[in-house]
């Protein structure tokens, strides 16, 4: 009796689930999916899936199995239909309502133009212009449950703290004095270590605000490249979320900093796994990577957040996360150089170009920075003169990807 009463709890507590995985999708959904990730061979022409990137896999088939777990519910889950047949203005209309009652209005958009996504490599031939408005209707009435306006701090004010910290970590105390020492002499501590890699990352996000994966992701002669008397910063297309290659200089001001990193405090943190008894199995050695956690391994996503967060928050009153430290960049440059500000619809400029981080300068959401621009009024806020010329030259992307180490 006992096993039969746990037999029906488990089965409905496997209905009730939130999301289904793929391999329970209905069968025409899952062989559908199947078609849209086929690679390309030579007698075949790849899926309109098959070059999607894990995260964005993750996302859509996570919104799509919410989906069909809600329809399961509901009791309108019929296994026998298309994909067409089943996605229908009634029923997402229906899940759009099941959503709002539980999630905020950005989340909800976001859900819809992931089911759309999806649906689209799903039953290409279907007509999904009803769904194409939902969404951007959706997309338009979204507001943020957070104020993100109230969070955006200065770029300048990122940068004095990301400098306050190198330099408290070199004296060696919170003082930061003037007339302090450099602390030079003094014995390496890891508290010192520590402070001093989380100032060098907040300055470095602040003259180039890189999405966090990629931040996370630079390696010494990989995608932090020698070239001269600096150095470059290089990703390939296949390792940026949009697919377009990364190649800029890296902040000339912070080259002292970044070679006084390199030269004393990353050697110091990398002697720290010795000390330790074993490795965690979720860490990562930490090979050529720049950034390295207290223990001697390579900092991770969520292992850098929190240093950022803790130190913004010291000095804020609220935490500045990654992700942020583009929003506080395109809205000090729109502040501070008005006149660089782009409105797409008026300058007709090409999207590709336009840095996607919001501007709290107004509610315009089709406000931009030209990127390349974007770059160069970042370096005046850090006080990159240019330095000398014939020595920090830029380097062509192919005389990059030349110099750049690959495993």
């Amino acid at each position: 009796m006992d096993a039969t009463n746990n037999t029906a709890r488990l089965h409905w507590k496997t209905r009730q689930r939130l999301a289904w995985a793929v391999e329970r999708w209905p069968e025409p959904d899952r062989l559908a999916w199947e078609r849209a990730r086929q690679p390309a061979d030579f007698l075949t022409e790849a899926g309109a899936a098959a070059t999607w990137r894990a995260a964005t896999v993750r996302a859509t088939t996570g919104a799509y199995g919410r989906f069909l777990a809600f329809l399961d519910r509901r009791g309108w889950l019929d296994a026998t239909q298309s994909p067409a047949e089943r996605l229908t203005p009634e029923r997402l209309g229906a899940y759009v309502e099941h959503l709002r009652a539980r999630c905020a209005s950005v989340s909800v958009a976001s859900a819809v133009a992931h089911i759309e996504m999806l649906i689209k490599v799903l039953a290409p031939d279907a007509d999904w212009a009803w769904l194409r408005r939902l969404q951007a209707r959706l997309q338009r009435r979204a507001e943020p449950v957070r104020n993100k306006r109230q969070r955006v701090v200065s770029s300048r004010e990122l940068l004095t703290l990301g400098r306050d910290l190198m330099h408290a970590a070199e004296v060696g105390n919170e003082a930061q004095s003037e007339d302090s020492d450099t602390g030079a002499d003094r014995p390496l501590t890891h508290d010192r270590a520590v402070m001093y890699r989380d100032g060098l990352m907040i300055a470095l996000l602040t003259l180039c605000p890189l999405r966090r994966k990629n931040f996370m992701a630079l390696e010494l002669g990989r995608s932090l490249i020698p070239t001269g008397a600096g150095y470059t910063i290089y990703f390939a297309g296949h390792e940026t979320k949009t697919g377009q290659p990364i190649e800029h200089p890296f902040p000339a001001s912070l080259i002292p900093a970044l070679e006084r990193y390199l030269e004393h405090y990353r050697p110091f943190l990398l002697t720290l796994s010795a000390r330790r008894a074993s490795v965690p199995a979720n860490e990562e050695p930490p090979g050529d990577r720049l950034w390295i956690n207290r223990y001697g391994q390579a900092l991770s996503g969520g292992g850098a957040l929190k240093p950022i967060i803790e130190r913004t928050r010291a000095r804020f009153g609220h935490p500045v996360t990654p992700h942020l430290f583009r929003d506080c960049a395109a809205t000090t440059i729109a502040e501070e150089t008005p006149a660089r500000v782009i409105v797409e619809r008026e300058a007709g400029t090409d999207a590709r170009r336009l840095d996607r981080a919001r501007l709290h300068v107004d509610d315009d959401p089709r406000v931009g920075i030209d990127r390349r621009e974007g770059h160069e009024l970042l370096r005046d806020i850090g006080g990159d003169d240019g330095g000398d010329e014939a020595a920090l030259e830029r380097v062509a992307p192919e005389d990059v990807r030349d110099l750049r180490r690959d495993d």
